[in-house]
């Protein structure tokens, strides 16, 4: 409360500038020349210590924003690549599913054509174009051999 000077309630600013430079004068006139030169000198090394501080601090800031910039790019282009993927993932079980239906109609159209044709001759005909190369073709294969049949048509 020493530097402070209150006036009509009120801190006055100039008076408190005027003691503090009153003050700074009076301190050096107690002191030598060449110790208000040390003085003078160590705190321009000083400033330039904080200035060569602050531009590296300024640098390291630059080198982080552009860092910054960069991994926001990536970022953008993995969020990309992950939706890419994700679609792909979609489309991929959407086919599987697709293939697993067409893979029963397959089957439910070897089974019917099986049990509507009774003429041994006609699968054992179908056997040979399947290739299934069994010359006893059997009832129980015979499913097997008219899917093979159609898929060679395919």
């Amino acid at each position: 409360m020493d530097n402070y000077i209150i006036s009509r309630g009120r801190v006055n600013i100039l008076k408190i500038a005027t003691r503090q430079i009153l003050n700074f004068i009076e301190e050096y006139k107690n002191k030598g020349y060449l110790d208000v030169v040390r003085e003078k000198v160590k705190a321009n090394e000083e400033i330039t210590k904080l200035q060569k501080e602050i531009e590296h601090q300024k640098e390291k800031r630059e080198n982080q924003k552009a860092e910054l910039t960069i991994l926001n790019e990536k970022q953008k282009e993995m969020n990309k690549l992950t939706n890419t993927v994700s679609s792909y993932k979609g489309m991929f079980k959407k086919e599987q599913k697709d293939n697993k239906k067409k893979d029963k109609i397959i089957d439910l159209m070897a089974e019917f054509i099986k049990n509507s044709v009774s003429e041994k001759k006609l699968i054992n005909e179908i056997c040979i174009k399947g290739k299934c190369n069994n010359e006893e073709c059997h009832e129980d294969d015979w499913k097997e051999c008219i899917k093979q049949y159609f898929e060679n048509e395919v």
